[in-house]
């Protein structure tokens, strides 16, 4: 796995930073839908990303749960898991 440099290990800092304020205002659900989360938890969302010119700050970061977390990056109809069937046909693997 790829270590972090310098800009990554500050962005993580400022995410750990702001990530119990978050918890505290979430309650333990999505802030997107209310919903409990499933086995993947709570994801740190950036409300406008950072390649975008978005910061870490508690006001651009909000905590949601795998499914709309999923449907908004993968923009899927439906939310659910990514299918990566074509991950492997672009690497010319087999699946397991």
């Amino acid at each position: 796995m790829k270590s972090l440099g310098k800009k990554g290990k500050r962005d993580k800092a400022e995410l750990d930073a702001i990530t119990p304020a978050l918890k505290a205002k979430s309650g333990g659900k999505c802030m997107k839908c209310g919903k409990l989360p499933d086995f993947r938890g709570l994801s740190r969302h950036h409300l406008s990303y950072r390649s975008q010119g978005g910061n870490n700050s508690s006001e651009n970061v909000e905590l949601w749960c795998g499914v709309c977390h999923d449907a908004e990056h993968f923009k899927s109809k439906k939310a659910g898991p990514r299918d990566r069937t074509g991950d492997f046909e672009r690497r010319r693997m087999k699946p397991a």
